[in-house]
């Protein structure tokens, strides 16, 4: 394993002492560009007496400013492989009941009295309660004893009772002919997996490299399952009912909190856990900050802020539209099209974390490849619209219009994080703020497009 990429901006390098034994240097540079030696040893030999080394030895430090530290951690490759394995987790949780919710879709067309339409109400709920979510998160960070840890935990634990609560009452309309749990339920779905989202970002960012590459792994692997056990539920002629769906996903997501308690709490978490203070982001266990909101930060950040915009404007337009893209107008044939969505957008990420920053002045390139995939999807649920164009195309504009979205919209975080230093946190925030408006800006367009009322007379999908 390649011990250089443990810590960013760091570099190992070999040498050996007058004993034989050969040190790893582990040399920080720190954000003034000034240097900091290290000597760590992991799985190291004995020393001159026998035994055995542990921890740091700090050999040379040059001067850097009081804004700046590196604590020395202290882990081995048992320690990187439990920790790899508890942060998959981790990152699986803040995603799953979202993505649980529209995988679930394919099934509740048949048993909702909104049919097709309950993925628009679900969709509009979640951004709804994403936006108000933003701006709850102030209680907590009025709350200096509140630590991220435990509000990662209250969440983990609203997340499970609202699995509980879809669970037993996802059938309970009370005679109104709206599926008001359902809904309201989807609202708090939203606002507690934006915040969880949020607050993992900042605490997983105080562990190593290879635990947020654990966490957006997870991200993905939460799509998948949920999209595929609700292909196996098989919504057509369901092999188990909503009640059971759930209580999976509530497994799943319990299987979280106990991942994060183990990599939060335990020795080993700590051990991976490394704290870093910089010009503008302070990374500890205290509750994350607010950040500043200023009109200043505003126009700096005017550009990344409107592709933000454009980005999600467009990607939103989707999940309402899925319920009325199956081409035989199954069921399990939606459930296919919500998991190829929910896998797009995760992949697409971690594509961009890889090489996104390569393309980030090209992304209106791929921002227009996005749009006119979703004008096509658009275009083909409108009621008795033939492209004659082959159906393989609405699988693969769903697909790709996630996966653009998620690469896009990471690239601009990276462009952000690099670019804007001095307002770091005020525009990555105002960039999360923005990407909302524009997901409901997608979805109201969608709505106004599509709605129930077209397809009272029958249903056509458009496309041969």
């Amino acid at each position: 394993m390649d011990l250089g990429h443990l810590v960013s901006g760091g570099e190992i390098s070999n040498e050996e002492d007058s004993h034989g034994h050969s040190d790893r240097y582990f040399e920080v540079y720190t954000s003034s560009g000034s240097r900091k030696s290290e000597s760590l040893f992991l799985e190291k030999d004995d020393d001159a007496d026998g035994h055995p080394y542990s921890g740091w030895e700090e050999e040379e430090e040059e001067e850097y400013g009081e804004e700046e530290a590196l604590v020395g951690i202290r882990f081995t490759q048992k320690d990187i492989a439990i920790g790899q394995l508890c942060f998959f987790f981790v990152g699986f949780t803040p995603f799953i009941l979202q993505n649980a919710f529209l995988a679930e879709v394919a099934f509740w067309v048949n048993h909702t009295p909104e049919g097709r339409a309950i993925g628009t109400s679900i969709t509009t709920a979640f951004v709804l309660g994403n936006l108000c979510s933003l701006f709850a998160m102030i209680i907590p960070m009025k709350m200096p004893s509140l630590s991220d840890r435990h509000l990662l935990v209250a969440l983990d634990l609203a997340a499970l009772l609202i699995c509980f609560l879809i669970a037993v009452f996802w059938d309970a309309d009370f005679d109104t002919n709206t599926s008001w749990v359902i809904i309201i339920l989807s609202f708090l779905a939203g606002g507690v997996g934006n915040v969880s989202t949020l607050t993992l970002f900042s605490f997983v960012a105080s562990y190593t490299h290879q635990m947020t590459y654990a966490s957006n792994l997870g991200a993905g692997f939460s799509g998948l399952f949920a999209g595929l056990f609700a292909i196996l539920q098989r919504p057509s002629d369901p092999n188990y009912y909503p009640f059971w769906f759930f209580l999976i996903i509530a497994e799943l997501i319990l299987m979280g909190l106990i991942a994060f308690m183990l990599g939060a709490w335990s020795e080993t978490g700590s051990n991976l856990r490394i704290y870093i203070v910089e010009e503008n982001m302070m990374i500890n266990d205290q509750t994350t900050r607010f950040p500043k909101l200023d009109l200043d930060t505003f126009k700096a950040g005017a550009l990344p802020l409107f592709y933000m915009f454009w980005m999600m404007c467009v990607a939103y337009l989707i999940p309402p539209l899925v319920p009325y893209l199956s081409r035989h107008d199954t069921p399990d044939m939606i459930a296919y099209l919500y998991t190829l969505y929910l896998l797009g957008a995760p992949l697409g990420s971690a594509a961009s974390s890889a090489i996104g920053h390569h393309f980030y002045k090209t992304i209106w390139v791929s921002g227009i490849l996005q749009t006119f995939f979703a004008i096509y999807l658009l275009v083909s649920c409108l009621n008795a619209v033939d492209l004659g164009l082959p159906y393989w195309l609405c699988y693969l504009g769903t697909f790709f219009t996630a996966f653009i979205m998620g690469f896009n919209t990471t690239s601009i975080y990276l462009y952000i994080r690099s670019k804007y230093k001095d307002h770091l946190a005020s525009l990555s925030f105002m960039a999360v703020i923005v990407g909302q408006f524009g997901a409901l800006t997608g979805v109201i367009i969608q709505d106004i497009l599509i709605s129930q009322d077209a397809y009272d007379d029958g249903y056509s999908v458009g496309v041969a």
